[in-house]
């Protein structure tokens, strides 16, 4: 009897510590908090070549002490050569943050590594990598994270760079002036393959097809760049000759700075013109309803880069009345947040028009 307890025992005790064991190799390991983080507060979503680039950050101390920290930022050119490193040095009390700044010149400069370490300390505690894409640079898969523009492959924030160019629009353009020219208009007939570009919740339906631009949901992020980002990737190598895009309304609901949509709608425009397209033509964004002051802040950049990279452009006047956006045609003031039937269909025949 004695020899079998004994015997019960010691089974009992191998399967508790089969047990612990299993349940050891089972848990999942828990990596401690970070004690501190590097907030991205600002990164300018396009850039003119040649215009310093501005980047903003804050650090966050998440130990129960005051800390000394650094941030170091290091700027080199295509082959890795360095163009400059600075490091800027702040402190944070337990739970706070310190801000820093940087100012980095983008003619020579191709990426920038910036770095968090406690001070004296050779650990990185966080990092961001930027890349800037210039014109002739090729147009990486992207996706949108934290609001931002980042390449695919290696997570870094992109930022496309464009060269700035001046020109005076002549103000005597009337919207169907440039939709039909005129006798002075010497670039005659234009064919080839054209695309279309539209908003994706307006369902339009043109016989040559429509690319959809959005409905995006908002994410922190300016819709001039998925724009953009869906336009280039969109035409890729493909031999477009002609392209027509309706800026989409996102960026008349979300107020975006009409800087940030200057530059972006500018670099667009110039690999629109280096992926060999001969005719691009604008419609300025528009929905029944936004603010008609930023709406006419927006319309005004679109004209301001449509006339330096030689783009034709449409103020959509015509499409904006409040029956085209009503939900029942025979109720007046009760408007959606897209065109009705009689409203696509006007539009639908501007755009086939267009590529005829």
């Amino acid at each position: 009897m004695k020899s079998n307890a004994l015997r019960r025992s010691g089974i009992l005790i191998f399967m508790l510590s089969a047990g612990i064991a299993a349940s050891a190799e089972s848990s999942p390991i828990i990596a401690p908090r970070p004690t501190a983080f590097l907030i991205t507060d600002y990164l300018p979503p396009a850039n003119y070549e040649g215009d310093s680039l501005s980047a903003c950050f804050r650090i966050e101390n998440a130990s129960a002490r005051e800390a000394a920290f650094e941030v170091s930022a290091k700027a080199v050119d295509a082959e890795g050569k360095e163009v400059r490193s600075f490091t800027e040095k702040a402190k944070a009390s337990a739970g706070a943050f310190a801000a820093v700044k940087f100012e980095f010149e983008t003619r020579k400069t191709a990426r920038i590594h910036i770095e968090l370490k406690r001070a004296g300390e050779a650990e990185a505690l966080a990092e961001t990598n930027v890349t800037l894409l210039r014109e002739d640079d090729p147009w990486p898969a992207t996706k949108i994270a934290n609001g931002r523009l980042t390449i695919a492959e290696d997570g870094s924030v992109l930022i496309p760079l464009v060269k700035k160019k001046r020109v005076i629009e002549d103000r005597t353009f009337a919207p169907m002036k440039w939709l039909f020219g005129d006798s002075s208009d010497s670039s005659g007939a234009i064919g080839g393959t054209a695309l279309i570009f539209a908003p994706g919740a307006w369902h339009l339906n043109v016989d040559s097809g429509v690319q959809t631009l959005g409905p995006w949901t908002p994410d922190g992020s300016a819709p001039i760049l998925k724009t953009m980002d869906r336009v280039l990737s969109q035409i890729g190598a493909q031999k477009i000759q002609r392209v027509v895009i309706l800026l989409p309304p996102e960026d008349l609901d979300l107020a975006t700075d009409p800087r940030v949509y200057r530059v972006a709608l500018d670099a667009l425009m110039a690999r629109l013109t280096k992926n060999g397209v001969t005719r691009t033509t604008l419609i300025c964004p528009f929905r029944f309803g936004c603010n008609a002051a930023h709406q006419q802040a927006l319309w005004h950049e679109v004209h301001e880069s449509a006339a330096v990279n030689l783009a034709k452009v449409i103020d959509p006047i015509d499409w904006i009345g409040e029956s085209a956006w009503r939900v029942d045609p025979s109720t007046p003031k009760v408007c959606g947040p897209s065109p009705n039937a009689a409203g696509r269909k006007m539009i639908e025949q501007a755009l086939s028009a267009l590529i005829r």
